[in-house]
């Protein structure tokens, strides 16, 4: 019980550690409003793999795996929106 009660702690500081590293490029793409350089196929796979493991993280109460799968789509979806509807130059 104490093993997985520990990583469940290290799952949680993930999850963390995910939205940390996201922040900063948020900010950037969400001020410059430009996403040119992305590749929209890449980022919709990204999105559709984190909704698949926030489902795994959901079904096995994995709680780190689930907010960092969470904070990935929610960080993905604004690169999309700005990508179509953004500053084009």
């Amino acid at each position: 019980m104490t093993s997985s009660l520990n990583f469940k702690y290290f799952e949680i500081f993930f999850g963390l550690c995910t939205a940390g590293a996201l922040i900063a490029q948020l900010h950037k793409t969400l001020k410059t409003k430009k996403t040119k350089d992305f590749s929209m196929v890449f980022i919709i796979g990204i999105i559709i793999k984190n909704m698949l493991s926030f489902t795994v993280g959901f079904i096995n109460n994995l709680t780190g795996l689930m907010l960092g799968s969470f904070l990935l789509i929610l960080y993905n979806i604004p690169i999309v929106i700005t990508y179509y509807f953004g500053r084009q130059d």
